[in-house]
């Protein structure tokens, strides 16, 4: 008996999601694209006095309604992603990280330098200095290149 209601409880759940999934299909409207498609098609009609087919615009139709074009263009603007603004920053940032790599590279090559023949700690440090300089020059290159890259500058 206790199977039984569970049983009527998710016959009848289910009942009520599938009416309320064809309420919504029956309330389904069409997209913009899809009206001002259907109203230039009216409008073509109504000038010619013959019916348009359905399939397909005629070509002088499409081309008198500007607006059409401007209302898909708007359509396809609203559907584009935000474009985020920190790209700016991070190309900032990347060129900051390129100038400390340089002024490392030339810490290390004063480094070597005032090693003299002597020190061998000296030479290792430099170089480590130097190899180190380089290595920020070329991830703040790679940022920066990166970053233009896909706003098209490059």
């Amino acid at each position: 008996p206790w199977e039984a209601d569970q049983f009527a409880e998710l016959q009848r759940r289910k009942a009520e999601q599938d009416a309320a999934e064809e309420a919504l299909a029956a309330e389904a409207t069409p997209t913009v694209a899809e009206a001002v498609t259907q109203a230039v098609k009216e409008r073509a009609a109504a000038e010619s006095g013959a019916p348009v087919d359905s399939g397909a615009l005629p070509s002088e139709a499409v081309a008198a309604e500007g607006p059409v074009a401007e209302v898909m263009l708007a359509e396809l603007a609203a559907e584009e992603p935000a474009v985020s603004q920190m790209w700016k920053w991070g190309t900032v940032a990347a060129i900051v990280l390129a100038v400390i790599g340089v002024v490392l590279v030339a810490w290390g090559i004063a480094a070597v330098a005032a090693a003299g023949k002597t020190s061998r700690v000296g030479y290792a440090g430099g170089g480590a200095i130097s190899i180190l300089g380089l290595l920020f020059v070329g991830a703040g290159a790679w940022v920066v290149f990166g970053n233009l890259r896909k706003r098209g500058v490059i």
